[in-house]
Formats: C-alpha cells, structure tokens, sequence
C-alpha cells in the first residue's frame, strides 16, 4: 500500500477541517494581491520581461539558443541540399538581396548589370576584409564581417545578372524579435507584428550618433533595420554595451582610413547573428579514423551569437594620407547614417562615449602608424568643429546643445605603450533569383531610402573654416 493512500486512509475530518481554513485564507490572499496587482498594471506600459529580454540577448557575448521555425527550416536545408531555395530578405542601394536557405550565404543580385556600384561593394569587401579580419581576430572586439566569395558578371547565362555572393548576417531571433514588439509596437499592432514574415529578417542598426528613442509610422511595425540609438540602449540598461560598440567602431574607422586607404563612406553597423559551429575545425578535434563518421564544421542553426557587423562597401571611396584624405574622410562621417558617436552630448554618458571614441581612434590610428597619429587627430578636430557648428543652426541635431567643457578632441592623443543582409517572392528550387529591375528599387526595405531628407553640413565653409 502507498503512503499516499495510507495518507488519505487515516485521515480524519478534523485534519480536514484544520487544513481547510488556511487554504481558504491563501486563496483569499492570493486574490487580493491578484486584485491589486491588475489595479496597478499600465495597460500602456511594456511588460518589463520585454525589457529584461532584450538586455540578455542583445549583449554580444550572448549565445541564443533559436529553436524557431525558421531556425529548423535552416538547419534541414544545411543537410539536404534539395532544400537549399532563395528567398529574397531585403533590398539595399544597388542591389536585392537573396538568402540560400541551410548554406549560410548571401547573393546580392544588381538591379542594373551596368552598374558598376555591386562591383564596387565587392572589390572595396575584398580589401576590407582581407585586412580587417586579421586585425580584428587580435583585438577585444566582437566585430565581424560577412566573408566575401565571389562576383559572377551578367554574361554568365546561369545567372541572368550581376551576383555577389556573400556569407549571411542572420537575423535576431524570435525571441528578441517579439520582445521588440511588445517593447516598442503599438499594442494593436502586435499581432500583425508578430505573423509578418518580413519582420523575421531583423538587423538592428547601431545609431551610437542620435538620441532620439524609438520612433516610427503608428499605422505599421517594420523590424528590418531596426534603429537602435542611444536612448534605446540606454532604457534596455546597456551602456556597457554602448561602450564596446564605441570602441569597435573606433577601431573599425581606424583601420578602414589609414590600413585600407578608404573614406568608409556609407558603411554600416548592424548587430545581428551568425550560427555556431556542430564542430571546431581544429587539429585536436580531428577523427581518428578516416573517413569521419560524423560530419564536422557544420553549421548550427539552432544556436547563433550576437555580433556587431560592418557591412555594405558600395560607396567607398579611396583617400591619400594626407590632409586632403582627412577631409574626405570627414566629409564621409558627415553624410553617413549616425552610427558613430558624435561630440554633441547632453548626458554625461554620451560626453564618455564621445572621448571613448575618438581617444580610441587615435589610439588604434597610432598603432597602425605612429605617421598616422597627425593625420587621426586632424580628423577628430575638424568632426569637434562641425559638432560646434551644427549645435549654433536650427538644422542641427535633435535635443543638440554645444558640446560642454571637456567634450573635445584628446590632446596629443597617440598609441599606448604595448600596444569592426539586408532582405518578396522566391526563384525556383535550386534556380537563381529572377531577373529584371524590381519597381521602387531604391525604396521599400531599402537602407538608403531617406538619405536625402537628412540635413547635410555646409561642408566647404567647415574646411575653410579649420
């Protein structure tokens, strides 16, 4: 016989009625703090689990677990390759971009094959990433790049097009996806949010340069370049985070003006996720017998880790090491998106910021070349000078006073001693993506389609000035 049923053999009505009582009084308490509780809800406010989400798993030295449909779809084409079809994920400035699904690879497909800007992209990637992948496999950065593979020319008939294929930035997951929604998205709007497939490719723009919050059309929800600026980052309670992003980008720029040769005009910073790998590559992990009876070096799609990715290279541009290159470089910071930080602060954590930056760049510019240490503090007193300006105009930017005592350049800033997707119908199974110039190609999900409503500096008088 069980003690349970021996239990409940013994049991008298007295020990009944002595437990009774003090369950009815739980219930009742437990009702009255229920009661309470809902009095004190905030319809409007997000549930703070959002908030908790996504300071977890936008932390880039998170790795996310990403069990979701879309995860598992990735993983079965990874072993099947009947399975691996295009799926187009986004429109950048020259080109659409199409995801092969289980290869973990990209193919931006030119939207004019006389257009020479895909080229462009491919032959500045090339460059970059051949230098920086090496710089930053020796640094404390957890910045990526999309690896570079090939350009295949319209004439090739397999293709229909100029194709770029690229390695994949994947998406943030499911997970974070929906705590952005029930963070930022209009509570009418969830749902839809929710089951709209274009929201599953979700990059997060880096806007280290704006504090503005969150904003967008209260008719609809877009999660495709997410913009993340400072006042997000702030409420989501990473600052540290910030910090690391600050000094990527410092180094990043660093590397992309003096060891690269280029303007880094209309870069990119986007945090976004790449899938582990089933298996190190490594000596150690070899099989002992031959062949293996295991795949290896697979990828796993069910688990990816957070990284900030530099991309998109199309308007690059070359400069000399000299004045001349500094002011192409300056003018470049300008009209790019306000990924970098910016000397404009009105919080004592956006002046750190700023001189974490700039402090960081001189320091990486030095190290790259002691020559460069001229040339990289140039570029952050001409940055200062136009800060100044701006905050002086009514075009200048949001929420933007002067910069207070102290926001500066660093003085005499050198190298201490010892010492950085996109996003439609599918092409057939196994095809390719179909050609012809979409409608609105520099528009819809596209990265640049706002560009020319920004306010843009008077540059000319900013050089004549300094």
């Amino acid at each position: 016989m069980s003690s349970q049923l021996r239990r409940s053999q013994h049991r008298t009505d007295e020990s009944m009625m002595s437990t009774t009582p003090s369950l009815m009084e739980d219930i009742e308490a437990g009702q009255e703090y229920l009661t309470r509780a809902l009095n004190e809800i905030d319809l409007d406010t997000p549930s703070p689990s959002s908030s908790v989400t996504l300071h977890r798993w936008l932390s880039v030295s998170s790795v996310l677990s990403a069990p979701s449909s879309l995860a598992i779809q990735q993983q079965e084409a990874g072993e099947d390759a009947n399975l691996q079809v295009f799926r187009c994920i986004g429109k950048g400035f020259c080109a659409e971009i199409y995801d092969k699904l289980g290869t973990g690879r990209v193919y931006k497909r030119a939207f004019r094959p006389q257009d020479l800007q895909l080229w462009n992209d491919f032959e500045w990637h090339v460059k970059i990433f051949h230098i920086l992948h090496h710089a930053i496999e020796g640094s404390p950065y957890n910045l990526s790049l999309p690896k570079v593979y090939s350009y295949i020319n319209a004439d090739e008939e397999k293709w229909w097009n100029k194709i770029a294929p690229n390695g994949r930035i994947h998406a943030l997951p499911k997970i974070t996806r929906y705590a952005l929604i029930e963070k930022y998205c209009p509570p009418h709007l969830h749902a839809l949010a929710k089951s709209n497939p274009l929201n599953r490719d979700c990059l997060m723009r880096v806007y280290l340069g704006r504090r503005r919050g969150f904003y967008q059309d209260s008719s609809k929800f877009e999660l495709r370049n997410f913009e993340a600026d400072l006042q997000i980052f702030q409420e989501l309670g990473l600052q540290e985070e910030t910090l690391h992003h600050g000094r990527a980008m410092a180094f990043a720029l660093a590397h992309l003006h003096w060891s690269v040769g280029t303007d880094a005009r209309d870069v990119e910073f986007v945090l976004g996720t790449s899938p582990t790998s089933s298996t190190d590559v490594s000596l150690e992990h070899l099989p002992q017998d031959l062949p293996p009876r295991t795949s290896f070096g697979q990828l796993d799609f069910k688990h990816r880790s957070v990284h900030l990715w530099l991309l998109d290279f199309n308007q690059c541009k070359a400069i000399t090491k000299d004045e001349a290159g500094v002011k192409l470089a300056f003018q470049a910071y300008w009209e790019n998106d306000p990924y970098y930080p910016r000397p404009v602060p009105n919080q004592h954590q956006d002046l750190q910021l700023w001189q974490v930056f700039s402090g960081e760049y001189v320091r990486q510019s030095g190290l790259i070349s002691q020559a460069n240490v001229e040339l990289a503090n140039h570029f952050i007193r001409l940055v200062y000078a136009e800060a100044q300006r701006r905050a002086t105009t009514t075009s200048g930017p949001p929420r933007g006073g002067g910069p207070p005592r102290g926001a500066g350049p660093p003085r005499g800033a050198g190298p201490s001693r010892g010492g950085g997707p996109s996003r439609g119908g599918a092409p057939p199974r196994g095809g390719v993506p179909p050609g012809g110039r979409p409608s609105g190609s520099k528009s819809g999900a596209g990265r640049k389609g706002g560009k020319g409503r920004r306010d843009q500096p008077d540059i000319l008088e900013t050089l004549q000035e300094n």
